[in-house]
């Protein structure tokens, strides 16, 4: 009997964490297509690495942990409230952004 439950214990545990790790997943989906700030995206991508790595899935983990890196980093350098389906003017090449750039055809 002990073993028996031990079983559904264990097998109910493994289903909450896959429900997580899913869960996780379609959370950033959804902040990503409906104009959430890279804040939420860098937050979001973290649950995401936290979620696969309490269900100890190597691969998706280190996916997440290199998604959620570059995620965070873009917050950190272009803003955190900035939203996240938006291109930020200095990282456009667009001809009528070019003022954004810096100008490196002077000589000092």
């Amino acid at each position: 009997m002990k073993g028996t439950i031990a079983i559904i214990v264990s097998a109910l545990f493994l289903v909450a964490c896959q429900d997580r790790l899913t869960k996780a997943e379609e959370q950033l989906a959804f902040i990503e297509k409906s104009g959430g700030t890279l804040g939420q995206v860098c937050e979001a991508s973290r649950e995401v690495e936290r979620a696969a790595a309490e269900k100890k899935d190597a691969d998706r983990f280190q996916r997440a942990r290199v998604f959620a890196g570059v995620n965070c980093q873009r917050a950190d350098l272009v803003g955190a409230d900035m939203p996240a389906n938006e291109q930020d003017a200095a990282y456009s090449i667009e001809p009528d952004n070019l003022d954004a750039l810096p100008d490196t055809t002077s000589g000092s």
